[in-house]
């Protein structure tokens, strides 16, 4: 994995020369949170810088050993995920699984190593770049999506807080496996 151009680059190419994939976040406006509305896709306001935390002047030194990169945002605004592949011909596919917090954002619940190759509330994963191009919050109980958004630690405002109970985790975590 390699950060370049505020995208994460991850490489396979030893396995196919067409395996990989670049994954930005895209800074979007925050959209009204409640249950009796329904919004269209807020637009993309721009691709969202990252830094290698390791070269942060400020960062912690469990920071550092973790590694990992820091995503400057406001509580005001929300932010999605775009998939694209890292080559310019036919994409290989990618299994991608994206958590905030130990929270799995594609089935909405508590994080598992493993990969649950299911179908509808038993799937945990999206395959990009295609047919998956993006994703753009967590999905709910109810089906719905809820926008990945910034919000204070400690507070019990996080995804992580409202689903564990707790906020050991932190932070977005996001593993990519390419198919075979």
């Amino acid at each position: 994995v390699t950060l370049q151009r505020d995208a994460l680059n991850f490489d396979f190419t030893t396995l196919h020369p067409n395996a990989s994939l670049r994954v930005e976040l895209q800074r979007a406006i925050r959209v009204p949170d409640r249950e009796d509305t329904k919004s269209k896709l807020p637009p993309g306001m721009g691709r969202i810088g990252m830094a290698d935390i390791t070269k942060l002047p400020n960062a912690s030194t469990a920071m550092n050993e973790r590694g990992g990169v820091a995503v400057p945002m406001w509580t005001s605004e929300a932010m999605w995920v775009n998939f694209r592949a890292g080559k310019d011909s036919y994409p290989y596919p990618i299994l991608i699984r994206i958590a905030a917090g130990g929270v799995d954002a594609v089935s909405g619940k508590q994080w598992n190593d493993q990969p649950l190759f299911g179908k509808g509330d038993d799937q945990d994963y999206v395959v990009g770049p295609k047919p998956q191009l993006w994703l753009d919050g967590f999905k709910t109980e109810n089906g719905g999506v809820r926008q990945f958004v910034a919000v204070p630690l400690g507070e019990g405002m996080t995804v992580e807080a409202q689903v564990t109970g707790k906020e050991n985790v932190g932070g977005v975590q996001i593993i990519v496996h390419p198919m075979r």
